[in-house]
């Protein structure tokens, strides 16, 4: 079964996988669908071996399905829109270390910094992490800016499209969402740890972030402590998980929201102790 399906995708991959999706017969909407924010993709509920198989595939051949289905995009206002996916890099790059300066954008992370209680290299460190700092990165998925905001959420959060380029315009939307997951984040009385659990809804979504943190509490951990839920994220891509009751937003690729916040807290660490 896997390697039938992985010939199928090859060879469908150039064109579009929903080319080998549409041969999946009828589908049924509920946990068969398996989704890790930005893809998605559905098989008959009782067809978990597939879905298992395409979950393999998609993990072992993500860069060339990415590099075959990204969009083709282009300039904006003189400027060049650029096809970013990021990779895991926990360098911390610094414009000049004589002057304390991260990037040309430090003033509006101290700016906006304020407004949600974060330290501004912590600010600085996500952008990075999200757009590298390039202010007209654009996802294979859709998400714009350099604090990649995806239309709809940009849309929600009063960034309007002919602004969502704009540097001011994208920090500012970026930290009202940041301080909306603070609030619903609550519960975590530890700032600090708050801020992981923030990281990790911005990256994923707050529903399966909340997801892993029932499950953690369902098994005998502390959901509101990193480590504790970390694992269980993980682990959010194994049917036994998102296959639990208690998950109301089914399968996600845990992997990369672990590494998102491992990475993000690593570069502030080191902005931390460079850049007073």
């Amino acid at each position: 079964m896997a390697d039938s399906l992985r010939e199928q995708v090859d060879y469908c991959g150039t064109t579009a996988i929903t080319h080998l999706l549409d041969t999946l017969s009828t589908v049924q909407h509920d946990k068969s669908l398996r989704s890790d924010g930005n893809r998605a993709w559905a098989v008959r509920q009782s067809s978990s071996q597939l879905a298992e198989s395409v979950n393999d595939w998609l993990s072992e051949n993500e860069p060339q399905f990415l590099a075959l289905s990204q969009p083709k995009v282009h300039g904006h206002r003189g400027g060049n829109y650029h096809y970013y996916a990021p990779t895991r890099n926990t360098a911390a790059p610094v414009r000049n270390l004589a002057k304390g300066e991260i990037s040309v954008y430090d003033a509006l992370f101290k700016r906006y910094s304020s407004h949600c209680g974060w330290d501004w290299r912590l600010l600085a460190a996500q952008a990075y992490e999200e757009s590298a700092f390039n202010p007209y990165a654009v996802s294979w998925a859709g998400a714009m800016g350099l604090m990649q905001l995806m239309p709809q959420t940009a849309r929600d959060l009063g960034v309007t499209a002919d602004r969502v380029y704009d540097a001011e315009s994208n920090i500012s939307g970026a930290v009202r969402l940041i301080r909306q997951l603070n609030d619903h984040y609550l519960d975590v009385r530890s700032s600090d740890e708050r801020i992981n659990f923030i990281l990790a809804a911005y990256n994923a979504g707050p529903g399966h972030v909340d997801d892993a943190r029932r499950l953690a509490a369902k098994r005998g951990f502390r959901s509101d402590v990193w480590a504790d839920v970390a694992p269980i994220v993980l682990r959010m891509s194994q049917s036994e998980y998102y296959n639990d009751p208690v998950v109301r937003h089914g399968y996600f690729r845990g992997t990369e929201t672990y590494n998102y916040v491992a990475d993000i807290r690593a570069r502030w660490q080191t902005y931390r102790t460079k850049i007073r």
